[in-house]
């Protein structure tokens, strides 16, 4: 009906649904989204789309990648269907931002000193 791939009637089901309430359109779904969910078993497929729907895919520019990226999160979780909403990191994985080095010293006018002179302040070697 929508001229989608072969597929299970179940996942089928799933994708018409959303098509039809207008959470995504055919076109906005490349092939390779179709056949990364080809690797799953049809409930498992289905509890992705349910996961994907989820999603606010009102403001999501790539659907498709948006569909990966949910399949990917489901892969790292061992395929279970716990953990956050596809659309939301775990606090863990957010990392501080690196300490950065103190800026290097500088003569007048920004140029930088001869090599061994560490400015007045530093204490003799």
């Amino acid at each position: 009906r929508y001229n989608l791939p072969p597929m299970p009637d179940s996942v089928r089901d799933t994708f018409e649904r959303l098509i039809d309430s207008g959470v995504i359109a055919r076109a906005e779904l490349e092939e390779s989204a179709f056949e990364s969910l080809s690797d799953f078993s049809a409930a498992t497929a289905v509890e992705i789309l349910a996961r994907f729907g989820e999603g606010p895919l009102q403001t999501v520019a790539n659907k498709t990648g948006f569909l990966i990226g949910v399949i990917k999160r489901f892969r790292q979780q061992g395929g279970k269907g716990e953990g956050p909403p596809p659309y939301t990191r775990p606090l863990s994985s957010r990392a501080p931002p690196p300490a950065r080095a103190p800026p290097a010293p500088r003569g007048p006018a920004g140029s930088e000193l001869p090599f061994g002179f560490r400015g007045r302040d530093a204490a003799p070697e």
